[in-house]
């Protein structure tokens, strides 16, 4: 079972439906680009993630790799979100 997500069930679920995990390894602190160097999410991204829809999230876990490997990546979150 994931450290992360106590739901019995999480693994029986298809990847798909499974709602991804937060990047957080609790080393909070922005760079001058307002980029965590933690977790590689912007600013924005780590407020809004509880906010965000799956299909939102996984694509902040994919430009957090992108940040990860030294490529651009812009901030996920464009919106206010509600």
């Amino acid at each position: 079972m994931s450290a992360f997500n106590k739901d019995p069930d999480f693994h029986d679920a298809p990847a798909a439906q499974q709602d991804p995990v937060s990047p957080c390894v609790s080393i909070c602190a922005l760079d001058g680009d307002d980029i965590c160097v933690g977790c590689f999410r912007t600013g924005r991204e780590i407020s809004y993630w509880g906010l965000l829809p799956v299909e939102e999230r996984r694509e902040v876990l994919v430009r957090c790799q992108q940040r990860m490997a030294g490529e651009p990546a812009p901030c996920m979150v464009t919106k206010e979100q509600p």
